[in-house]
């Protein structure tokens, strides 16, 4: 195997080890940040819990009337949206990653 395989290979694992846990958690702020965003004067915090490997919004509405409007059919299309938003956010960084490691690796040659 010659010299530039090698070096490809690397490269590679080392973009997949980079790439994707970042752009996992990536894909999960975005997604807690569109909750944020949307439910912005309600929201109070991001929760990352490392324990349980989950991610939520804390909301604390003023009222109950307030309360009933956010029902099952709103947050169901809240989290698609969110998921989406997600996605695309972490779509993006992996593309930037991989054309940041494609110009350092040109700029090397």
């Amino acid at each position: 195997m010659n010299k530039l395989a090698i070096q490809t290979i690397l490269v590679v694992v080392l973009v997949v080890i980079l790439v994707i846990p970042s752009a996992l958690f990536i894909d999960i702020f975005s997604h807690e940040l569109y909750h944020v965003s949307k439910n912005k004067q309600y929201s109070e915090e991001i929760c990352l819990n490392i324990n349980d490997i989950t991610a939520y919004t804390i909301v604390n509405f003023p009222d109950y009337t307030t309360s009933l409007k956010y029902n099952e059919e709103v947050k169901d299309k809240e989290e698609v949206i969110a998921n989406r938003v997600g996605k695309i956010a972490s779509l993006i960084y992996a593309i930037l990653v991989i054309i940041i490691f494609s110009i350092i690796i040109y700029l090397k040659k």
